[in-house]
C-alpha cells in the first residue's frame, strides 16, 4: 500500500501575507524554459515522505510522475522468492515514473524512500501529457534525462556483478553524501542491504571494515563519514561514472524557476501562482 505523503516545509523562500514561494531545486525543472514550467506550474504539488515510505509500486497505474527535490529515492524490482534490489537511486537529477515516456501505464519498478524528509514535485501523469502536446520541445529534456538513468542502470547492473560489498557500500556512500554537507547520512542499515542487494549481515560487515579504517561511524539510524578522501579511494571505479551521470546537466543551461503562494500552514496544497 502507498503511504499517505506529507507536504514538505523544506527549502523555502520568501514570505508574503502567510504564503510562501519555493525555489525548485530538481534539474529536470529547472532545464524547461519559462513557457513550458508556467504549463506544468498549476499542476505540481511539493510533497514530503518519511524513510521506507513508497511512492510508486510495481504494476501500479503511473497517475503521477515525480520530481525528486531532496534525498535519495531507489528504483526497485523484485519477484515473488527474493529480496528487492536497487536498479538506481533518484537524486535531486532525477524522476519517478519516467515509464511514461514509453506510454506505459503501469509502473516498472517500486520507488522506495531511502531517507528521511525526502522531498518531491508530484505532477499529474495526464498534465505532463498536455504539456507534451503543446510544448513537444520537453520531451528533449525528459529523454535526456532518460538516457542518464539508462546508463546509471547499466553501470550498477555491471557493478553488482563484477565488485566486492566493501568497495560498493562505499561508493553508494560517497555518492549519497553529495546530499549531505555535513556527511551525515541517514539510512539504516537493513535498507543499504536492500540498496546493494545483499543480506544485513554482509552490510553489517562491511561497515565494520570501513569503522576500522577510520573512513566512517555507525550512529543510529545512520553513517557518519569520517574521512571523506578515504572513502573515495576505497569506493570501485563505478563511483566517478555514476556521479558524472546523476550531475549531468540534460542539456542546457539550468533556470530558476518559482513556485508561488505555498501556504504557511503546512495543510494539503496546490502551488501554482
Amino acid at each position: 500500500m502507498y503511504a499517505s505523503p506529507r507536504n514538505s516545509s523544506a527549502v523555502l523562500s520568501t514570505e508574503r501575507s502567510g504564503d510562501k514561494s519555493y525555489i525548485v531545486r530538481n534539474e529536470i525543472v529547472r532545464d524547461l524554459t519559462e513557457e513550458e514550467f508556467d504549463l506544468l506550474q498549476p499542476h505540481l504539488e511539493l510533497m514530503s515522505f518519511g524513510q521506507g515510505e513508497i511512492i510508486q509500486q510495481i504494476d501500479a497505474p503511473i497517475d503521477h510522475v515525480y520530481f525528486v527535490e531532496s534525498g535519495i529515492v531507489s528504483l526497485l524490482v523484485r519477484n515473488a522468492v527474493d529480496a528487492p534490489v536497487e536498479i538506481t537511486p533518484v537524486y535531486p537529477s532525477g524522476m519517478i515514473g519516467l515509464e511514461v515516456m514509453a506510454n506505459a501505464a503501469k509502473a516498472i519498478y517500486r520507488a522506495a524512500v531511502q531517507v528521511p524528509e525526502t522531498s518531491v514535485l508530484r505532477l499529474p501523469t495526464r498534465e505532463l501529457q498536455r504539456a507534451l502536446e503543446q510544448r513537444p520541445a520537453i520531451i528533449r529534456v525528459l529523454r535526456d534525462y532518460a538516457q542518464l538513468q539508462m546508463r546509471s542502470s547499466a553501470q550498477n547492473l555491471l557493478c553488482q556483478a563484477k565488485h566486492s560489498i566493501e568497495p560498493r557500500l562505499a561508493k553508494w556512500l560517497a555518492l549519497a553524501s553529495d546530499q549531505y554537507t555535513d556527511g551525515l547520512i541517514p539510512i539504516k542499515q537493513d535498507d543499504l542491504a536492500i540498496s546493494l542487494g545483499v543480506r544485513r549481515p554482509s552490510i553489517s560487515w562491511a561497515v565494520k571494515r570501513l569503522v576500522s579504517r577510520g573512513l566512517v561511524e555507525r550512529r543510529r539510524g545512520a553513517v557518519q563519514i569520517r574521512d571523506m578522501a578515504g572513502l573515495q579511494t576505497q569506493a570501485c571505479s563505478c563511483v566517478s561514472a555514476l556521479r558524472r551521470f546523476h550531475t549531468k546537466p540534460a542539456g542546457r543551461a539550468h533556470n530558476v524557476h518559482i513556485l508561488a503562494g505555498l501556504r504557511a500552514d503546512g495543510g494539503e496544497q496546490n502551488l501554482g501562482a
